[in-house]
């Protein structure tokens, strides 16, 4: 299957009458001006139909190409445009697979434009960190008999939780030890491994997917009674996508290592597209080791997973952004679309280990196949 199979599932969308009535559509273009401060006009094309979205405090819509419009996306065809729409593919996912070409500007304007486009295209609001009370956002949990309902309201609110005391120190060394065997075994030819380069020129892996089937004497994690509740807690009636969507996965943080997708930058889990199917879901990451903001630990842009956010302008200083600071048996808990990320560590040693449990919609189950993600689908698709 390919995503075209999936994108099968949806409705192609008229070009010309959508914006025609979005034009009109006040509420949404109300909610997407914000996200347009400091934005040039951009226009969408596909074959002789044009529209251009222009910035203010209402954005609006104007058929045509405007001559103020420093980027004209052209869509690739109707299927291209309709996936866009329904999200299966963002501004990056479908410049990645060729959905789009440029007839002025390029890639940065498109990015920098979708949160005010998904405003008018799924209502969603701009991020706006005024409205989060920051007086809460660094609460951290104890696991214990009591704290099911709070963390469960609290990653509702804010989109991410930290629960302390959740494994034990045998139960982490078990962990720390299955995922150790499975480094080591690891090379060049090792599928479901992304890698890296130490700052002394060793090639050591930063990503281990599918660990709990690569490693079948810790699988029992995905269905202990601890991880069943917390996401309960959460998001009842997702599924692990143990044999699929890279399955529970190690991220192994090596400080001063550059290469390779070891060290993340502002994103979101549906960042290239399929958020109509990925979300809701669940990573519920086991600290296999500290982390703190020294050793590259998780960041995220507290209550952000309603809201779409320009990257660009994520404001680490004044903005709600929590760097969680853990020990050894800890969980962290996250959806996917709050914004987030991994940063380099700032210090030298031996980094950080985490591994994330991933759970999801039975529908995404259904139509992603084992050993396939989204983004493998999309990998593969060209247009």
């Amino acid at each position: 299957m390919g995503v075209e199979d999936v994108s099968k599932r949806f409705a192609l969308v008229d070009f010309a009458s959508t914006h025609a009535s979005l034009a009109h559509d006040s509420a949404r273009l109300a909610i997407s001006g914000p996200g347009t401060r400091g934005l040039a006009p951009i226009a969408f094309a596909l074959g002789t139909d044009a529209v251009t979205f222009m910035p203010g405090d209402t954005a609006a819509i104007v058929a045509g190409i405007h001559e103020s419009a420093s980027c004209v996306v052209r869509f690739r065809d109707e299927r291209s445009f309709s996936d866009f729409f329904h999200e299966l593919r963002t501004a990056p996912g479908a410049h990645m697979t060729g959905g789009v070409t440029y007839d002025r500007g390029g890639f940065g304007m498109f990015d920098e434009w979708e949160p005010s486009i998904r405003a008018i295209y799924q209502g969603r609001e701009v991020f706006d960190p005024v409205k989060i009370d920051r007086t809460r956002i660094n609460r951290v949990f104890e696991f214990d008999d009591n704290s099911d309902i709070a963390i469960g309201q609290f990653v509702t609110e804010f989109g991410f939780a930290v629960v302390r005391n959740a494994f034990s120190a045998e139960e982490i060394a078990e962990m720390n030890t299955a995922l150790s065997r499975l480094e080591q075994e690891a090379n060049s030819e090792t599928p479901n491994t992304w890698w890296t380069t130490t700052p002394e020129g060793s090639d050591v892996p930063c990503q281990i997917h599918y660990a709990t089937m690569r490693a079948p004497e810790i699988a029992w994690i995905e269905h202990d009674s601890r991880v069943t509740r917390l996401m309960n807690a959460c998001l009842p009636e997702l599924v692990a996508h143990s044999d699929r969507m890279n399955g529970h996965f190690a991220v192994l943080k090596r400080p001063g290592a550059r290469t390779g997708l070891t060290d993340l930058t502002w994103h979101i889990d549906c960042g290239l597209g399929g958020h109509t199917l990925l979300c809701p879901g669940l990573h519920i990451g086991i600290q296999l080791t500290a982390s703190n903001p020294e050793l590259g630990g998780f960041s995220v842009l507290a209550g952000s997973q309603f809201s779409s956010v320009r990257r660009a302008a994520v404001d680490t200083d004044t903005w709600p952004v929590v760097t969680v600071d853990t020990q050894p048996g800890d969980v962290t808990i996250h959806v996917p679309h709050v914004m987030h990320a991994a940063p380099p560590p700032t210090t030298t040693g031996d980094g950080r280990r985490t591994l994330y449990l991933g759970f999801g919609q039975p529908l995404a189950h259904d139509i992603i196949g084992a050993g396939n993600s989204f983004d493998d689908l999309l990998a593969t698709t060209n247009g």
